[in-house]
């Protein structure tokens, strides 16, 4: 999405899954886990024990289709050593770390505001819930919403073929 702030002329529409584009400081559901996970003891978590991947893609699915041993092994073995654990651990802390940065990027929303927008939304996600949905509605007058009642946060995964076609008719349209 900086991309397409960035360079508005190219962008034609967007296909957004549950994510987020503006500051989360002060908002509780990541504030805890900012506490939890930004000092050493989440640091040794996350390069040394894979718990992005081990335990938050758990925690993060939904009930649309099963993370099957298969799928979450997919997950576990992209990330085999704390080298490349390293993008999951900077990730977390730049929830609120780079909330100046955030706030930047939802200052220029209206620069990709008008572009018709497919919205692709896992009910079930533990981190981004309806109040995040309603900012991004707000956001776009030409906005398609398509709701995954059991569906988590890995949308993509999750709904597979599903959210594929909605897609596909969507950039077809």
């Amino acid at each position: 999405l900086a991309y397409a702030l960035d360079h508005p002329e190219r962008i034609r529409s967007l296909v957004i899954f549950n994510t987020f584009l503006w500051s989360l400081q002060g908002d509780r559901a990541f504030e805890m886990p900012n506490r939890l996970f930004n000092n050493r003891f989440g640091r040794w978590l996350y390069l040394r024990g894979n718990f992005s991947a081990r335990m938050i893609v758990r925690s993060a699915w939904g009930k649309h289709r099963p993370l099957t041993p298969a799928v979450h092994r997919q997950y576990i073995q992209a990330l085999p050593d704390p080298t490349a654990r390293m993008g999951t651990w900077s990730f977390m802390q730049s929830l609120l770390g780079e909330s100046e940065w955030y706030e930047s990027l939802w200052a220029r929303r209206e620069h990709i505001g008008s572009n018709p927008t497919l919205i692709l939304w896992g009910m079930k996600d533990i981190a981004f819930k309806d109040k995040e949905l309603a900012r991004w509605v707000q956001l776009f007058p030409h906005v398609q919403v398509v709701r995954y009642p059991q569906a988590g946060h890995f949308v993509p995964d999750e709904a597979g073929e599903e959210a594929a076609a909605e897609v596909r008719a969507f950039l077809a349209a």
